[in-house]
């Protein structure tokens, strides 16, 4: 079961809000408020997202992720600076209008705002200040927001609605919404597109770098605070370039900033890919019986010997239908033998028609996630491909592979012919015999009845997502433990 499914945003967001004004309340009016309160509240409102994590049963480690591919944090990273001056100068977009409309309430915001951002802060307080704002706040918000709040609401929601919600609740509890908005929602993208929360957090920490301290040096200050609302108003026009360039630099560098919306995050190997639309990979409709193509208009001679070739074959080949925990791992591995000509991944052993991926993770359709193999009996043979399957997954554990918990991951080989199901039992009672796991097998013999290939983006999932965390912690240590000890079964 995904622990996100258990965790509760309400509690998450509460206990936060919680901590920050039982912390703040004490601190109001002193001098240096917001060292103070950096330096307080930020470690326990870590202590409290930890917590929560721990008890839902979150690793953290799993959850940071892994490193991007360098040239895409590097490009990432680079475009930062972009982010800031949009950020900056929408600011200015918002505030400005409303300047003229309302000037007290503009006036009163500016001088929160350099309450909480001082100016005149040197030596000592101002590198506490700087530590707060550019090691301290980045940590702590991400994991909360990105790492904890994002997962939750992508699992109930969907990626775009979870993405919205999680930035308007980042805005909400920020001083400055309008541009905490958009920062939000400019970390959610990075996240989404690379699944490492470590890059999240160095691109928040740069922005908050550039924003506190060198930007003040170069052109508008990136916390509105001048002495007066005039000196703000003065500023439009920079800002407005600012925020005009800033949009231009990220569109044109959209391929580096948002790359792959459809990349999972570090927990969506349970999590339903209930994706938006405009986030959907072309092909992942709901999955559909297998049928034979059907062959395009030929002259009859040809037609003959494509036919004959096609009974040919069929006639050298075999399928085996395996079940052993998440799919993508049962295909990079098999993938990759002499004499395996396809592994589709996909559904079987469940009593609904045409199951979705969504569906299948719930548990409640009774599938398991399957692969479907192909090969050439002459090359490969059927036991040979199930001594791999019994390398690469534990048939000790009822319905679970390491973290992937549920039915869908179960342990089982769903026979097509008599002469498979002896093989596939007596090797369960030889390895049983043999002890070689210290617990009795759990690996379920029954025969394929319907087999429904998966949504297209699952397929080769390994091989186009090498860097995706998941991919990098679960499937590489399978396929590299395939190519060690079966180096002269590969291709």
């Amino acid at each position: 079961m995904n622990p996100f499914a258990t965790l509760r945003a309400r509690a998450l967001l509460t206990g936060s809000l919680v901590i920050t004004l039982l912390m703040a309340i004490p601190l109001a009016g002193r001098s240096n408020a917001t060292v103070l309160l950096a330096f307080v509240a930020y470690p326990l409102l870590l202590a409290w997202a930890v917590f929560l994590a721990r008890r839902h049963g979150v690793s953290l480690h799993r959850l940071a992720g892994g490193p991007p591919p360098p040239d895409q944090t590097i490009a990432i990273l680079a475009l930062v600076p972009a982010l800031v001056a949009l950020d900056v100068g929408s600011i200015w977009l918002v505030y400005t209008p409303v300047s003229w409309v309302s000037p007290d309430s503009v006036r009163g915001w500016l001088e929160r705002m350099e309450k909480l951002t001082p100016s005149d802060l040197a030596g000592t307080r101002k590198l506490l200040f700087m530590a707060g704002a550019v090691l301290l706040a980045p940590v702590v918000e991400e994991l909360i927001f990105r790492g904890l709040l994002l997962h939750r609401w992508a699992l109930k929601w969907g990626r775009m609605r979870g993405l919205v919600a999680t930035s308007v609740a980042f805005a909400l509890l920020h001083p400055s919404p309008v541009n905490a908005f958009l920062l939000g929602f400019g970390f959610g993208l990075i996240y989404l597109s690379t699944g490492s929360l470590w890059l999240t957090i160095a691109a928040h920490s740069l922005n908050n770098f550039i924003a506190l301290e060198l930007l003040p040096r170069l052109g508008p200050d990136g916390q509105p605070g001048g002495d007066t609302l005039m000196a703000f108003r003065e500023a439009t026009g920079q800002a407005m370039v600012m925020f005009a360039g800033g949009a231009t630099i990220l569109w044109l560098g959209r391929r580096w900033y948002w790359p792959d919306l459809r990349k999972a995050m570090p927990y969506d190997r349970a999590l339903p890919e209930s994706l938006s639309s405009e986030f959907r990979v072309p092909g992942s409709e709901t999955a559909e019986p297998q049928t034979q193509p059907s062959l395009p208009p030929m002259e009859l001679g040809t037609r003959n010997s494509e036919l004959e070739m096609k009974e040919k074959m069929a006639t050298t080949q075999e399928v085996a239908t395996l079940a052993g925990g998440c799919f993508w791992c049962l295909e990079a591995a098999f993938a990759q033998l002499r004499g395996v000509e396809r592994v589709t991944s996909g559904y079987a052993g469940g009593q609904v028609a045409s199951p979705s991926y969504e569906a299948v993770c719930t548990g409640t359709t009774g599938h398991a996630e399957v692969v479907q193999v192909t090969f050439d009996p002459a090359e490969v043979a059927f036991r040979e491909l199930l001594e791999v399957f019994f390398t690469i997954h534990d048939p000790t554990t009822l319905n679970r592979q390491g973290g992937d918990v549920g039915t869908q991951y179960r342990s089982a080989i769903f026979y097509h012919s008599s002469e498979q199901r002896a093989t596939a039992e007596q090797m369960i009672a030889e390895y049983n015999a043999e002890q070689l796991w210290g617990a009795p097998i759990v690996t379920e013999v029954v025969p394929l009845e319907k087999f429904y290939p998966a949504e297209a983006y699952h397929n080769d999932y390994f091989a186009r997502n090498p860097y995706q965390p998941y991919c990098l912690g679960v499937v590489a240590p399978k396929v590299a433990k395939v190519r060690s000890k079966y180096a002269a079964r590969l291709k």
